[in-house]
């Protein structure tokens, strides 16, 4: 079963960087041929919902998307009724999945913004700690604090990166007070935005951290420990170089473009070292490297007392 996922996930991921390809070199994202666009959010799906599900399993696969996308709807209600008072005044589109609305909010945004934070949280994991799902009690409260900050900061990176793109093509645009802020401020969006996304990725990582991992992922954190590191666990550090690539070619100028590759393209080449390391390290003798493979890979630290 794991071997056949991690071979539909590393396929998902040539399907989506050779599309992906396409739309830098030639028409942008949403200028592809349907049928290409298509391809291109399939294979997104794939990549993504694969990888979580060969990590955390149905009970946590649920947590983990529950939590995020009911936070995640909650703030953009409370955002939307209160003048845009976490991450600025903004309203969505009513194009494809956008129409469906939930109160004030497309069902499509907190579903994305969940989908979308499980590469943040995955990169931060292996950066950190060289492996994809952490247990809390391997650290201090203190650090698993400082993790969820860490999320937070760098999946706000994605609000500067792709603020430019969703308002090109109508997924969203500023309203009311954000539209009284000078014009430079708001060259990557409202500058509270990033800000906001931070605050919601820090409350949700928490809920799930300390909440739903103890509670549902008991089986998820001992898979974890008995598993080395394959290729496809790598799939998030692909979408996250193909995205600072595709929009550094295809940005709606270029200074969001260099925003791009230095954010989230830099952070995949960075996370890319690290993942590359563990991969070798596992193929050696377990003489060599003193662990067996199967521990090699998991820099566990055991929480003082």
């Amino acid at each position: 079963m794991t071997n056949a996922l991690d071979k539909t996930v590393v396929a998902s991921c040539v399907v989506f960087v050779a599309l992906s390809g396409w739309a830098a070199v030639g028409p942008g994202g949403l200028g592809l041929p349907l049928a290409a666009q298509v391809g291109v959010g399939a294979a997104l799906v794939v990549l993504l919902l694969g990888h979580t599900w060969k990590h955390l399993g149905a009970p946590l696969f649920a947590a983990f998307f529950g939590t995020a996308a009911i936070i995640e709807w909650a703030f953009e209600q409370a955002n939307i009724s209160f003048g845009g008072f976490i991450w600025g005044d903004i309203r969505y589109g009513d194009i494809g999945l956008f129409q469906a609305h939930l109160g004030d909010v497309a069902i499509a945004v907190p579903v994305l913004m969940a989908v979308l934070l499980w590469p943040t949280y995955v990169m931060i994991n292996l950066l950190l700690d060289g492996r994809v799902v952490v247990s809390p009690r391997s650290m201090t409260w203190w650090q698993t604090l400082w993790h969820c900050a860490l999320y937070g900061f760098v999946h706000s990176w994605l609000m500067l990166v792709f603020n430019g793109e969703c308002e090109r093509f109508g997924l969203y645009r500023w309203v009311g007070k954000s539209l009284n802020r000078p014009a430079a401020d708001m060259f990557l969006g409202d500058p509270t935005a990033p800000r906001g996304w931070a605050i919601y990725v820090f409350v949700t990582m928490v809920v799930f951290t300390f909440v739903m991992v103890p509670l549902l992922g008991t089986a998820a954190l001992a898979r974890a420990d008995e598993r080395a590191l394959q290729v496809s666990d790598g799939a998030p550090i692909v979408l996250f170089g193909t995205m600072g690539v595709t929009v550094h070619a295809n940005a709606p100028n270029q200074t969001v473009g260099n925003v791009a590759l230095w954010t989230v393209g830099f952070f995949a080449v960075l996370v890319s070292y690290r993942f590359v390391a563990i991969l070798r390290d596992q193929r050696q003798p377990a003489a060599v490297i003193g662990t067996p493979p199967s521990s090699a890979h998991n820099s566990v630290r055991t929480a003082p007392t």
